[in-house]
Protein backbone atom coordinates (compact mmCIF):
# COMPACT_ATOMS: atom_id res chain seq x y z
CA UNK A 1 0.00 0.00 0.00
CA UNK A 2 1.45 3.38 -0.99
CA UNK A 3 1.99 5.99 1.70
CA UNK A 4 -0.72 8.30 0.36
CA UNK A 5 -3.39 5.57 0.23
CA UNK A 6 -5.90 5.36 3.02
CA UNK A 7 -6.68 1.97 4.54
CA UNK A 8 -9.78 0.28 3.16
CA UNK A 9 -12.79 0.67 5.44
CA UNK A 10 -14.67 -2.22 7.00
CA UNK A 11 -17.80 -3.21 5.09
CA UNK A 12 -21.33 -2.78 6.41
CA UNK A 13 -21.76 -6.55 6.48
CA UNK A 14 -18.79 -6.87 8.85
CA UNK A 15 -20.22 -4.12 11.06
CA UNK A 16 -23.53 -6.01 11.18
CA UNK A 17 -21.72 -9.20 12.27
CA UNK A 18 -19.78 -7.29 14.95
CA UNK A 19 -22.88 -5.67 16.41
CA UNK A 20 -25.21 -8.68 16.12
CA UNK A 21 -26.26 -10.20 19.43
CA UNK A 22 -26.26 -13.60 17.71
CA UNK A 23 -22.49 -13.28 17.17
CA UNK A 24 -21.73 -12.95 20.87
CA UNK A 25 -24.14 -15.79 21.68
CA UNK A 26 -22.49 -17.95 19.03
CA UNK A 27 -19.01 -17.26 20.44
CA UNK A 28 -20.21 -18.07 23.95
CA UNK A 29 -21.90 -21.29 22.75
CA UNK A 30 -18.75 -22.39 20.93
CA UNK A 31 -16.64 -21.81 24.04
CA UNK A 32 -19.08 -23.67 26.30
CA UNK A 33 -19.37 -26.53 23.79
CA UNK A 34 -15.58 -26.88 24.05
CA UNK A 35 -15.78 -26.91 27.87
CA UNK A 36 -14.40 -23.39 28.28
CA UNK A 37 -16.63 -22.03 31.00
CA UNK A 38 -14.46 -19.30 32.55
CA UNK A 39 -16.39 -16.07 31.82
CA UNK A 40 -13.22 -13.95 31.68
CA UNK A 41 -11.68 -16.27 29.08
CA UNK A 42 -14.90 -16.29 27.04
CA UNK A 43 -14.84 -12.47 27.08
CA UNK A 44 -11.20 -12.57 25.96
CA UNK A 45 -12.11 -14.93 23.10
CA UNK A 46 -14.90 -12.55 22.02
CA UNK A 47 -12.49 -9.61 22.25
CA UNK A 48 -10.03 -11.35 19.92
CA UNK A 49 -12.80 -12.29 17.47
CA UNK A 50 -13.65 -8.58 17.45
CA UNK A 51 -10.02 -7.76 16.67
CA UNK A 52 -10.18 -10.08 13.66
CA UNK A 53 -13.44 -8.49 12.48
CA UNK A 54 -12.00 -4.99 12.92
CA UNK A 55 -8.89 -5.85 10.93
CA UNK A 56 -6.48 -5.76 13.86
CA UNK A 57 -5.67 -9.49 14.04
CA UNK A 58 -5.39 -11.78 11.00
CA UNK A 59 -7.91 -14.64 11.11
CA UNK A 60 -5.15 -17.23 10.83
CA UNK A 61 -3.54 -15.81 14.01
CA UNK A 62 -6.65 -16.28 16.16
CA UNK A 63 -5.70 -19.72 17.53
CA UNK A 64 -2.19 -18.64 18.50
CA UNK A 65 -3.56 -15.47 20.09
CA UNK A 66 -6.07 -17.51 22.12
CA UNK A 67 -3.28 -19.77 23.29
CA UNK A 68 -0.73 -17.06 24.06
CA UNK A 69 -2.91 -14.18 25.26
CA UNK A 70 -5.93 -15.91 26.78
CA UNK A 71 -4.04 -18.86 28.23
CA UNK A 72 -6.03 -21.60 26.49
CA UNK A 73 -4.16 -24.81 25.72
CA UNK A 74 -3.19 -25.28 22.06
CA UNK A 75 -5.66 -28.02 21.10
CA UNK A 76 -8.62 -26.20 22.66
CA UNK A 77 -7.55 -22.88 21.09
CA UNK A 78 -7.35 -24.54 17.67
CA UNK A 79 -10.80 -26.15 18.09
CA UNK A 80 -12.42 -22.87 19.17
CA UNK A 81 -10.71 -20.88 16.39
CA UNK A 82 -11.76 -23.45 13.79
CA UNK A 83 -15.41 -23.37 14.91
CA UNK A 84 -15.43 -19.56 15.01
CA UNK A 85 -13.93 -19.56 11.52
CA UNK A 86 -16.70 -21.87 10.27
CA UNK A 87 -19.56 -20.16 12.13
CA UNK A 88 -18.66 -16.46 12.22
CA UNK A 89 -15.92 -15.65 9.73
CA UNK A 90 -17.40 -17.83 6.97
CA UNK A 91 -20.38 -15.43 6.79
CA UNK A 92 -18.02 -12.64 5.72
CA UNK A 93 -15.12 -14.59 4.27
CA UNK A 94 -14.96 -12.50 1.10
CA UNK A 95 -15.04 -9.18 2.97
CA UNK A 96 -12.32 -10.31 5.39
CA UNK A 97 -10.12 -11.54 2.53
CA UNK A 98 -10.51 -8.26 0.66
CA UNK A 99 -9.82 -6.21 3.77
CA UNK A 100 -6.70 -8.13 4.78
CA UNK A 101 -5.37 -8.12 1.21
CA UNK A 102 -5.81 -4.34 1.05
CA UNK A 103 -4.45 -3.80 4.58
CA UNK A 104 -1.79 -6.37 5.42
CA UNK A 105 -1.16 -6.41 9.16
CA UNK A 106 1.34 -8.05 11.40
CA UNK A 107 0.02 -10.07 14.31
CA UNK A 108 -1.19 -7.78 17.07
CA UNK A 109 1.07 -6.91 19.95
CA UNK A 110 0.06 -8.74 23.10
CA UNK A 111 -2.62 -6.94 25.06
CA UNK A 112 -1.38 -6.29 28.57
CA UNK A 113 -3.63 -5.54 31.48
CA UNK A 114 -2.41 -2.80 33.83
CA UNK A 115 -0.55 -4.34 36.74
CA UNK A 116 -1.39 -3.27 40.31
CA UNK A 117 1.34 -1.52 42.23
CA UNK A 118 3.40 -3.77 44.46
CA UNK A 119 2.96 -3.03 48.17
CA UNK A 120 6.45 -1.50 48.46
CA UNK A 121 5.72 1.03 45.73
CA UNK A 122 2.35 1.91 47.25
CA UNK A 123 4.02 2.46 50.66
CA UNK A 124 6.70 4.62 49.03
CA UNK A 125 4.06 6.76 47.34
CA UNK A 126 2.30 7.32 50.67
CA UNK A 127 5.59 8.47 52.21
CA UNK A 128 6.34 10.89 49.38
CA UNK A 129 2.91 12.53 49.64
CA UNK A 130 3.44 13.68 53.23
CA UNK A 131 3.90 17.44 53.73
CA UNK A 132 7.49 18.62 54.18
CA UNK A 133 8.75 19.04 57.71
CA UNK A 134 10.02 22.37 58.97
CA UNK A 135 9.20 25.96 58.15
CA UNK A 136 7.87 26.81 54.69
CA UNK A 137 10.34 29.31 53.27
CA UNK A 138 8.50 30.03 50.08
CA UNK A 139 6.37 33.12 50.44
CA UNK A 140 4.60 34.94 47.66
CA UNK A 141 3.65 38.60 47.96
CA UNK A 142 -0.03 39.28 48.07
CA UNK A 143 -0.99 42.56 46.47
Amino acid sequence: MANNEEPKMISEKVVEIISAEETSSLISDICEKNNLEDEKKIEDVAYRVGLVLLGKLPPDSLASSLEREVGIEAELANNIAQEINQSVFSQIKEELSEFYEANPKKEEEPHKEPQPLPQETADQEKKTKQPPKGKDTYREKIE
